[in-house]
């Protein structure tokens, strides 16, 4: 059973936000409604990307830098929650994990890839390697 813990108060704040510059882009980029944000929760960013360039191609310069902007903001949103979950939860398995997963359907945040499995199994052989070579006094 995957780990999860309840989404903080500031992370799903910034999942509102997020959703109503999904929702702005859906607009510019003429799709349906939550269209991006599908697109986001999916990880589909090539997708997303095609959308954008052929909507861009009908803008003028200020709409098109209205877009990046928007869009830059929008990635740093998203970099800014995850560094800052994983920032408050330094000291345990959320805060070390190699990926994570938001839900926003139940607002809950799942470890997707636990810290460096591979990193965890490589200490354990060295350390059998090790195990009788070292003698400890004290």
């Amino acid at each position: 059973m995957p780990k999860w813990k309840k989404a903080p108060k500031w992370f799903l704040d910034i999942e509102k936000e997020l959703d109503e510059i999904d929702n702005k882009l859906d607009e510019i980029c003429n799709v349906e409604k939550g269209w991006f944000k599908e697109r986001r929760l999916r990880n589909e960013a090539k997708l997303a990307h095609f959308a954008i360039k052929n909507a861009a191609k009908n803008l003028n310069e200020i709409e098109k830098k209205k877009l990046v902007t928007l869009l830059e903001y929008a990635q740093h949103l998203v970099a800014y929650r995850w560094a800052r979950f994983k920032y408050e939860n330094i000291d345990n398995e959320f805060g070390i994990a190699e990926e994570l997963k938001f839900n926003p359907k139940n607002g809950r945040i799942y470890i997707k890839k636990p810290i460096l499995k591979k990193l965890k199994e490589l200490l354990t052989k060295v350390l059998k390697e090790l195990k009788g070579h070292f003698t400890i006094r004290i």
